[in-house]
């Protein structure tokens, strides 16, 4: 229809019509891809409000297991340091000093866990105090928007700095605890795992006495105790970066 009335006017030599035409055709071009790119606008902000709901959810969750996790670091500590005084005051810690200090701490902080505790093995309430730490776990939806290219869907700045800045801290800690963990396999710590791992073998809760009744054993114990202080540093630096993380979100979702 158009190039029909445009080969029309340019045979009874019309410019004007040609120039009118001509104008109509680029308006609908520019029209029709104001119109694209505003649907592909509408599209992409919704998919940006999907993504802060679903970042929100996943840091509102990372915030409160990491805070579980160094509350439990931090009581472990306290355990760990309560043995160690008893050691230091007697030479060494033997095992029914270490039963009572065990069962006495969790009395005053857990009750329901010291009645779970009162007839444990020896190498259970050992265990109670030497469990391993944890790496900071990874934000999946941060990794999944970097892996697809989609992170561009955040409009802030800030918020994609606050996220990048979290999984660098993130993957740093992880990197800390695992060269940690690596460097503390100790002649006695792999003696004692192999003990509490057998001690259901025949004369196995012994070997677990002997080696707590051991004076090498308080020593070992300061050197878990500060393992366990420098690796809960590292944790709670990423569990810093949350909060930021947090704040930007809740800012861009308008709550």
């Amino acid at each position: 229809m158009i190039l029909s009335r445009i080969s029309h006017a340019v045979r009874t030599q019309n410019w004007f019509a040609v120039a009118l035409e001509f104008l109509i055709v680029i308006a609908g071009v520019v029209i029709g891809f104001q119109v694209n790119a505003w649907n592909e606008g509408r599209q992409e902000r919704a998919l940006e409000a999907d993504i802060l709901v679903r970042l929100h959810g996943e840091f509102t969750q990372l915030r409160d297991v990491g805070d579980r996790h160094l509350e439990a670091k931090t009581r472990q500590r306290t355990l760990l340091s309560a043995w160690i005084e008893a050691g230091d005051a007697n030479g060494r810690l033997d095992v029914e000093t270490f039963r009572t200090l065990t069962l006495d701490f969790y009395r005053q902080r857990d009750a329901d866990r010291a009645e779970s505790l009162m007839d444990a093995t020896v190498s259970e309430l050992l265990l109670a105090g030497l469990s391993a730490s944890r790496a900071p776990e990874p934000s999946i939806t941060f990794q999944q928007l970097v892996a697809s290219g989609d992170l561009r869907l955040l409009r802030s700045q800030a918020l994609r700095a606050a996220l990048g800045r979290y999984d660098t801290r993130r993957a740093a800690a992880a990197s800390a605890l695992q060269s940690n963990e690596g460097t503390s396999s100790l002649a006695m710590r792999r003696d004692i795992l192999a003990s509490t791992w057998n001690a259901a073998a025949p004369g196995g809760e012994a070997g677990v006495a002997a080696i707590i009744s051991d004076p090498g054993f308080v020593d070992w114990l300061r050197t878990m105790y500060a393992l366990n202080a420098y690796n809960s540093s590292w944790y709670q630096g990423t569990q810093d970066e949350i909060a930021p993380v947090i704040a930007l979100l809740e800012q861009e979702m308008g709550t």
